[in-house]
């Protein structure tokens, strides 16, 4: 929740001065797809803080952290092909590995058997 925020509020208010840190050019284009993209982590951050309050077994809870899983993986899965193709600076790696290790977090609650579940 709070790294969806914490990258939100740049990509919506101060793109043209976020952007060129990653090496991207502040094009009207790119500005406007950064805000777009801190609009998602805005949406993503809201859902993930009000989604805490949800039993930890709950149906809904189980929908949340598959969404969380699989956009998660896309983004590493994006991140790391565009760095492999040399966009970006190095700076890009940090997106690959937050992306990855969200992906791998929400893969481990995905993973997890309900508490009243039969163990084998």
């Amino acid at each position: 929740m709070k790294l969806a925020i914490a990258f939100a509020v740049p990509l919506l208010l101060v793109p043209g001065e976020f952007l060129p840190m990653y090496a991207v050019e502040t094009t009207p284009g790119a500005v406007l797809l950064s805000r777009l993209l801190g609009a998602a982590f805005t949406a993503i951050g809201v859902l993930s803080w009000q989604a805490r309050s949800l039993p930890e077994e709950s149906a809904g809870a189980r929908v949340v952290v598959r969404a969380l899983l699989v956009g998660n993986s896309i983004g590493f899965l994006v991140t790391l092909v565009s760095r492999v193709q040399g966009v970006g600076n190095a700076l890009g790696w940090s997106s690959v590995v937050i992306y990855a290790l969200l992906a791998g977090g929400y893969g481990m609650f995905a993973m997890r058997k309900p508490a009243g579940a039969a163990t084998a």
